[in-house]
């Protein structure tokens, strides 16, 4: 019965033994989970801000080519006004080069009627010279013969004077 006492306790000290091993090896595993589950928690907190992060550069990336998109339409938008704007300068040009061509073509109608219009006078005057020319040597031919006539109109004056007093 001793024996049998002293079996039993040293079987249940064997068992309060392996007991003491399987509480130490759980109160392990406790404090593992427990770190796991703070790394857990740690890892689950990152991803959640990771996931805020992306949601918040999809947000700004969104906002970011919507203004993109804004700019290419204003940018569109301006590319076609200087086009048409081109267009109008480039048929302003092409008006401008037109009238030019026209108003040169009338310029040299212009100048050959003015240097025809010169020669006309050059011509005319030179007559005109030839005129007056004439007519001084004309004049200058009837003056003398006016001088000549008042020189004998004066003598035979003279002479019927001179002979009604004689």
């Amino acid at each position: 019965m001793l024996s049998e006492i002293t079996t039993n306790i040293t079987a249940c000290v064997a068992q309060m033994s392996h007991a003491e091993s399987i509480v130490q090896q759980l109160d392990d595993e406790q404090r593992q989970f427990a770190r796991a589950k703070e790394s857990y928690a740690h890892d689950v907190s990152q991803e959640r801000n990771l996931c805020v992060r992306e949601e918040q550069l999809l947000f700004q990336n969104k906002a970011g080519a919507e203004k993109i998109e804004r700019l290419e339409r204003s940018r569109k938008t301006k590319m076609d006004q200087v086009a048409v704007r081109l267009l109008q300068l480039q048929k302003e040009r092409n008006e401008v080069s037109l009238a030019l061509e026209e108003t040169g073509k009338k310029m040299v109608v212009q100048r050959t009627r003015f240097d025809k219009l010169q020669a006309d006078v050059k011509r005319e005057r030179g007559a005109v010279e030839g005129e007056v020319g004439e007519v001084q040597e004309l004049y200058d031919a009837l003056r003398q013969q006016t001088l000549e006539y008042q020189d004998s109109v004066i003598q035979a004056l003279e002479e019927l004077i001179s002979n009604f007093y004689v």
